[in-house]
């Protein structure tokens, strides 16, 4: 079995066990201390998707493709749709504590999560109907972490035929460098409601909460 932790799944934890550190102090501010009704509920829905789509990426890396093509092309297609997700739930989560949705704005600072989502619309979107006369599918044979091959056709203007080239996603390597990625975003994150609480709270409290997120670490 692979042995392969996502950090950011860790970091998500940490996060939550700050908060929960704090539950009974920030219940005594409006909105549990976020800035509005919306930012709560942000963060209270990013907090579970991220649950969600992190520990599911996780198991399944651990366990690996099915031998099946078929069953693996269903859980490659889940996989794509789940980091889109977890992608998504963090934008939440941004706007919940920076009241805005575009964590990475620079791409060049974040070049996996912009290479997976692109994989993502490519793969799992509409591959059959893309701009510009193109079209993407995932090569029957083998699927794994290390070697998933693309197809991706553009048919040129005028012509019958298209021209075709093929690529080799090791979508193991992406998500490790996704993972770091994710988990800059996290910290950030952290570090923000853990300024808030130091505003909010007594020493003691906001003491409380980091002990507790070192505990739980």
């Amino acid at each position: 079995m692979n042995t392969t932790t996502y950090n950011f799944v860790k970091k998500r934890d940490d996060l939550y066990r700050l908060f929960d550190g704090n539950r009974t102090v920030v219940a005594e501010h409006r909105n549990m201390g976020f800035d509005s009704d919306d930012s709560y509920s942000a963060y209270c829905i990013a907090m579970s998707l991220l649950q969600d789509s992190g520990e599911a990426l996780l198991v399944h890396r651990k366990r690996g493709f099915s031998r099946s093509t078929n069953l693996a092309y269903l859980e490659l297609i889940g996989i794509l749709q789940t980091l889109l997700i977890d992608q998504d739930a963090l934008r939440e989560l941004n706007f919940s504590l920076f009241n805005n949705r575009e964590p990475c704005q620079r791409k060049a600072d974040y070049p996996a999560w912009y290479r997976l989502r692109e994989t993502r619309h490519l793969v799992a979107g509409h591959p059959n109907h893309m701009q510009g006369a193109k079209s993407c599918y995932v090569v029957r044979g083998e699927i794994s972490y290390s070697k998933i091959v693309l197809c991706q056709s553009k048919r040129e203007p005028n012509k019958l035929q298209s021209l075709s080239r093929f690529q080799n996603l090791e979508l193991g390597k992406e998500l490790e460098s996704y993972d770091t990625e994710a988990g800059r975003i996290l910290d950030k994150c952290t570090s923000k409601l853990r300024s808030r609480f130091q505003k909010q709270n007594t020493p003691a409290i906001s003491d409380r909460g980091a002990s507790n997120l070192q505990e739980g670490g």
